[in-house]
């Protein structure tokens, strides 16, 4: 009898030890929660305020941040439904040069409001932030061609 009750003791041991172990780990784990929240709350705030000022490329950055699996499923939800909001209103443009005879030129450097824009030589449309904006093209061996213009949403 008196066995029984050692290994019954030691079994309660392990139990402990290993609920302990269990709370340790939870808070922890909710620790990190709260950190990933935090970043997930700030993105929100960041992206909202980001539409408002009509900063839409700034704003999808920051709704990306807590639509991501790490943040809580009702912030995520909320994110994604911005982010979808965004990039339906986000005016996009598909550049192209011609030459003196009206063929496509490919070596010319592209520049939206003094910023250079990458890609924009494989024809796909490229997302910018409605307004005014200047566009300038660059070809070695020409003039550079500015043009002004209102991109909406």
């Amino acid at each position: 009898m008196s066995a029984h009750v050692c290994r019954a003791r030691k079994r309660s041991g392990r139990w402990i030890v290993a609920a302990s172990m269990a709370a340790l780990a939870t808070v922890v784990v909710e620790a990190d929660a709260r950190a990933d929240n935090a970043e997930c709350i700030k993105g929100f705030e960041q992206g909202t305020a980001a539409r408002e000022r009509g900063k839409l490329r700034e704003a999808r950055k920051h709704f990306v941040t807590c639509a991501a699996d790490t943040c809580s499923k009702t912030l995520r939800v909320d994110c994604a439904k911005l982010l979808d909001d965004v990039d339906d209103s986000m005016p996009t443009v598909v550049f192209g040069a011609k030459d003196a005879r009206d063929a496509d030129v490919f070596d010319v450097t592209v520049y939206v409001d003094g910023e250079q824009v990458v890609g924009h030589d494989q024809g796909k449309a490229v997302p910018f932030d409605p307004g005014r904006h200047v566009v300038r093209f660059e070809r070695e061996g020409s003039k550079p061609v500015e043009e002004k213009g209102l991109l909406r949403a």
